[in-house]
């Protein structure tokens, strides 16, 4: 019984790290397209986040993928690069 339960342990804690890899790839993408759409319209971060009226260390974290963007703030960012939101989360993992 024991063994049983070990191993249902190593199962979930591979299937939550499957799931946050899964995620980590999201973000990551995501960050990748922003960086790109800033950097393609010769924007600083700091000038897309004034006038995304966000804060520039947010705009900094999302660019790293180390924080998950609410979706007001990627809608900001999607109006401030003169694009649609669903512009910057058309991607494929």
């Amino acid at each position: 019984m024991e063994k049983y339960h070990r191993q249902i342990a190593r199962l979930t804690m591979f299937k939550k790290y499957y799931n946050n890899m899964q995620d980590k790839d999201i973000l990551l993408k995501l960050a990748s397209k922003i960086s790109y759409e800033r950097k393609k319209r010769n924007l600083s971060q700091e000038k897309l986040a004034e006038m995304a009226n966000v804060n520039m260390r947010s705009i900094s974290m999302i660019e790293n993928g180390t924080t998950n963007a609410k979706f007001l703030t990627l809608y900001k960012i999607a109006n401030a690069l003169n694009i649609e939101v669903c512009e910057l989360v058309n991607f494929h993992l």
